[in-house]
């Protein structure tokens, strides 16, 4: 049985999107702290998809 590749990409930049829009909702609503938190979990997570370090953009 052959293996299919999936491409990530669309899905990642998605799923990256969205983490970063929650993160905005939360300093909107003057949660910093759950902001830090959210962020340290997008840039791990995008890590965990690239393979290599991830810097947020600000």
């Amino acid at each position: 049985m052959a293996t299919k590749k999936v491409k990530t990409s669309p899905t990642r930049i998605l799923v990256l999107d969205f983490m970063r829009n929650q993160i905005q909702l939360m300093r909107n609503v003057n949660r910093f702290g759950t902001a830090l938190n959210y962020e340290k979990t997008m840039k791990n997570f995008a890590e965990f998809l690239d393979g290599k370090k991830y810097r947020s953009p600000r």
